[in-house]
């Protein structure tokens, strides 16, 4: 039996998915880019995107004795939408987007992103999406890699006016 539970979001969780990006971002991300580059892009990476929370189409693992009350902690995050991440632009018919995808460290290696991942691919394909792509910081690159995306390209955006590089993945749904 699992020792966490996989819900909807909701704009209730804001609190809750930002500390979970600090937490997963700031540790994850390390290895993969310069630490000043971090401290500087982080403040803006890993506050909670409320319309994603209450789109339907972002999920949060959650532990702790039950779901909304104190002690309840989220341990992994990630939805996705037809929208390009940053904008409320759709991109082309067919493609939808992974959002906001986070697991605690501590928490790695026990199914949970790939439950949420899951999730997120029979929905989107239900919902007619035919492609789904991940705007992928390098530090997630493996954990696309493994179920199934491969890189089709790089790309920086700009977060908080500096240049953030990452790699554009893809996978058929």
């Amino acid at each position: 039996m699992a020792d966490w539970i996989l819900r909807g979001a909701s704009p209730g969780d804001a609190a809750a998915v930002s500390a979970l990006l600090v937490r997963s971002y700031r540790t994850l991300w390390a290895d993969h880019y310069p630490p000043e580059l971090l401290a500087d892009v982080l403040p803006f990476m890993t506050r909670a995107n409320v319309g994603l929370l209450a789109s339907g189409r972002f999920f949060v693992a959650m532990v702790g004795d039950g779901a909304g009350v104190e002690g309840v902690r989220a341990v992994a995050c990630g939805g996705w939408s037809a929208q390009w991440p940053g904008t409320l632009d759709c991109c082309d018919p067919g493609i939808s987007h992974l959002r906001h995808f986070a697991t605690d460290p501590k928490w790695l290696r026990r199914g949970i992103g790939r439950a949420i991942l899951g999730r997120c691919m029979e929905e989107a394909r239900e919902a007619g999406f035919f492609t789904l792509m991940a705007d992928a910081a390098y530090g997630a690159e493996p954990f696309y890699a493994d179920a199934g995306f491969e890189i089709v390209g790089s790309g920086t955006a700009v977060i908080g006016g500096l240049p953030f590089s990452g790699s554009m993945m893809q996978r058929s749904l």
